[in-house]
């Protein structure tokens, strides 16, 4: 088994990207806390018209933690992200659920910053 990189707890990880998405002036709230120190994440990023994109903490090739493409890396209606999401906090309720509005779609998944 390869080793992986040691993770931060996520509620630091959500306390940084919310300040990170702050800073550039995008609207980011939480829409579901987590287990504050092993929950998972999720980062919903609005786009508005065009869908919302989902992207949740995986890792690589070496064990660390990168973001991944969620559905299959598609544009999201707002009955197709509810049923996503539904079915991810019935999966994991100490899931994290963070959402945020990029009208533009001027985001890439770097903007996130590090996933953990």
């Amino acid at each position: 088994m390869m080793p992986t990189a040691p993770r931060l707890v996520t509620r630091l990880v959500v306390q940084a990207l919310m300040r990170r998405l702050a800073v550039a002036d995008h609207p980011v709230a939480v829409l579901h806390r987590g287990d504050p120190d092993a929950g998972d994440l999720l980062v919903a990023i609005d786009r508005f018209a065009a869908g919302t994109l989902l992207f949740g903490r995986g890792r690589d090739g070496a064990g660390n933690l990168v973001w991944q493409s969620e559905a299959g890396g598609a544009l999201l209606d707002a009955p197709g992200l509810a049923n996503h999401l539904a079915r991810a906090l019935k999966r994991d309720p100490d899931l994290w659920i963070v959402a945020l509005e990029d009208p533009r779609g001027r985001l890439t998944v770097a903007d996130l910053g590090p996933a953990g």
